[in-house]
């Protein structure tokens, strides 16, 4: 089933911080929320539309889509969650000329780094 999950690992990035400060919890939340959005957009800007099928489903629940936030906001898990299914992933492997092989894939990659950027500026403006 295509779908990403954006997950923090702000326990990492904030270890020195015993307890966890309330305001870096949810600044890491918002990055989460922001980076998700962001990816969201992403995928659908770049999905090849035929019907548009794909490309309006993916993370909206209400037409059959993944939109899960677990932890507290700091993971979310958005995709494609009925059938088929297996359509998105052709799309992702390059079924179309409408987007390169891999869309999906380069979206995942591009908000790891995103979120680790958005969190570290956090960290840092928080610490300063």
């Amino acid at each position: 089933m295509p779908q990403i999950t954006i997950e923090s690992d702000w326990h990492l990035a904030v270890s020195w911080a015993e307890p966890l400060d309330d305001n870096m919890l949810k600044a890491a939340r918002g990055a989460v929320v922001e980076t998700t959005r962001e990816t969201m957009d992403r995928i659908q800007r770049e999905m090849p539309v035929d019907t548009g099928w794909a490309q309006a489903r993916w993370g909206a629940p209400e037409f059959g889509g993944i939109y899960i936030e677990e932890e507290n906001g700091l993971t979310i898990t958005h995709g494609a969650g009925i059938e088929p299914f297996e359509y998105i992933e052709r799309l992702n492997e390059g079924s179309s000329s409408q987007a390169p092989a891999g869309f999906i894939d380069a979206a995942a990659e591009a908000a790891e780094i995103m979120l680790e950027e958005k969190i570290n500026t956090g960290v840092d403006m928080m610490a300063s």
